[in-house]
């Protein structure tokens, strides 16, 4: 990909048998500890949150010690975590009649190619849809002048024959999402889904609140690229599959939205979350691609379901998990990969449900290496 390199994890439900106990005391002070560590010696610098049963554990900013301090009211870059709202902007639509997963790009693109044609909503949403990871749409400010950048590159195989990752087909949905609903897409996500859920300090480049202050990017400059200006957006690129900012208090409350009801139907809610494309084999777990989500199963048993992003620019991530247990984690960072090469919001979203999830022991152990 051209711009980010991109992860899209959230975890959702795993099983007590997997070492996640219901009810287990939680060990904060060593997650705590293990946090300002590994802020002050690694690097480390984002917001997190966590929260068990209705009831907030941790709420905290972490930044290492002289370096400008951040708070919990600040958003970040959420980059692919965009793809759940573009999904869920699609299925907001079919709720409405407006269009079917099983659509083909015809229905809205006329002048393609027979191949492109026949590509599906439904394909796009899973990355099967055979499109080339392109980038064509940088630096293009025109919606068909976009699709017609993407789709002049050869597919890079048939249409529904495998899964392959990349933005452009989050892209297009956004384009379909702008064609169908007759404004603009972001305009759309505002009112279908922002406003809705109450998320009042996430959004789009040149739409946010007053009130709205973004993360500074750690050793990078004040203002990120993708806002100079403040232009909504900057390109296509910036569209559907990325392009949104918001805080990890904001990513919790869409969470609940979605999963209350208050968002889709029960029947587009269920469809959100369920795996659809086999993807890989790890760690004991079939990893599935669903709408805008991986999700890990064990047997017939979903075991969670993961959103994230890393967006390479202002080396910002975002990752929420919502385990089984009842603990939910929301992390943002600004500080790029650690050691490992790993967005340090996932990275730092792993520790946290080991910490909290297993013996205390064990999670004192891990305190001695971020």
């Amino acid at each position: 990909m051209r711009r980010f390199a991109a992860l899209l994890l959230v975890g959702l439900v795993w099983p007590a048998s997997a070492g996640h106990q219901v009810g287990q005391r939680p060990d904060l002070p060593a997650l705590e500890r293990w946090l300002r560590r590994t802020a002050d010696s690694a690097g480390f610098s984002g917001v997190v949150l966590v929260e068990r049963g209705g009831r907030v554990l941790l709420d905290r900013a972490y930044t290492p010690s002289g370096r400008r301090g951040l708070t919990t009211e600040n958003a970040f870059w959420l980059a692919s975590t965009t793809k759940q709202f573009t999904a869920a902007a699609v299925l907001k639509l079919v709720d409405q009649g407006k269009l079917a997963l099983s659509d083909s790009l015809y229905h809205f693109f006329r002048r393609l190619s027979r191949d492109a044609r026949a590509i599906t909503v439904e394909q796009l949403l899973t990355h099967t849809s055979g499109i080339a990871p392109s980038g064509a749409a940088e630096g293009i400010t025109e919606r068909e002048a976009a699709v017609r950048a993407i789709f002049a590159e050869p597919l890079r195989r048939p249409p529904g024959d495998s899964y392959h990752y990349e933005d452009e087909d989050y892209t297009v949905l956004a384009a379909i999402v702008e064609s169908v609903a007759g404004v603009p897409y972001e305009a759309f996500v505002e009112r279908a889904l922002l406003i809705p859920a109450g998320l009042t300090h996430t959004g789009f480049c040149g739409r946010l609140a007053p009130n709205v202050s973004i993360a500074p990017s750690a050793g990078a400059p004040a203002v990120p690229p993708p806002c100079r200006g403040g232009s909504t957006p900057v390109d296509w690129a910036d569209r559907g599959a990325t392009g949104l900012v918001g805080t990890a208090s904001d990513l919790l409350k869409w969470t609940r939205a979605l999963r209350g009801g208050r968002i889709l139907s029960e029947e587009s809610r269920e469809e959100l979350e369920r795996g659809k494309v086999l993807v890989r084999r790890e760690g004991g777990s079939d990893v599935y691609y669903s709408f805008g989500a991986r999700i890990y199963m064990d047997g017939d048993r979903r075991r969670e379901v993961w959103h994230s992003g890393y967006d390479i620019r202002v080396g910002q991530s975002s990752t929420v998990r919502l385990l089984d247990s009842g603990l939910w984690i929301v992390v943002l960072a600004n500080s790029g990969l650690d050691a490992g090469g790993q967005p340090w919001a996932a990275a730092v979203a792993h520790v946290i449900d080991t910490c909290l999830a297993e013996s205390t022991t064990r999670c004192v152990a891990r305190e001695s290496s971020p």
